[in-house]
C-alpha cells in the first residue's frame, strides 16, 4: 500500500502504522524509530502536533533506519505527518 510507514523500532521492526494520503496528527505520536515512503510523493514529519517546531522531509521510495541517529536525533519524535503534493521537498530540511 502506497504511503508512509511508521515503526516504533529502528530497522522497521516493531509495531507500524501506515498513513496515506493525509495531513493529520497522528496516533503514533512520539513512538516512531524508523521510516519508510512507500508513495510517490515526499512527505514532512514534525515533532509538534501541530504542524510546527522541527521538521524533516522524506522523499518518494527513501527510508531512515534509525531516527536516533546522531545527524537527526528524531527518535521518538513525531507527532505530526503532512504529505506533499509533489516528489519535491520543496525547501523543507532533508533527512538525506
Amino acid at each position: 500500500m502506497a504511503g508512509l510507514y511508521l515503526y516504533d523500532d529502528s530497522w522497521f521492526e516493531g509495531e507500524r502504522r501506515v498513513y496515506t494520503y493525509t495531513n493529520e496528527s497522528i496516533g503514533f505520536s512520539d513512538r516512531a524509530s524508523a521510516l519508510e515512503n512507500n508513495d510517490w510523493s515526499a512527505w514532512v514529519v514534525y515533532d509538534d502536533r501541530n504542524f510546527q517546531d522541527r521538521r524533516y522531509c522524506i522523499r518518494g521510495w527513501e527510508t531512515v533506519n534509525v531516527l536516533g541517529a546522531p545527524q537527526w536525533k528524531f527518535n521518538d519524535k513525531i507527532s505530526s505527518v503532512k504529505r506533499l503534493n509533489s516528489r519535491s521537498c520543496a525547501g523543507y530540511p532533508t533527512f538525506y
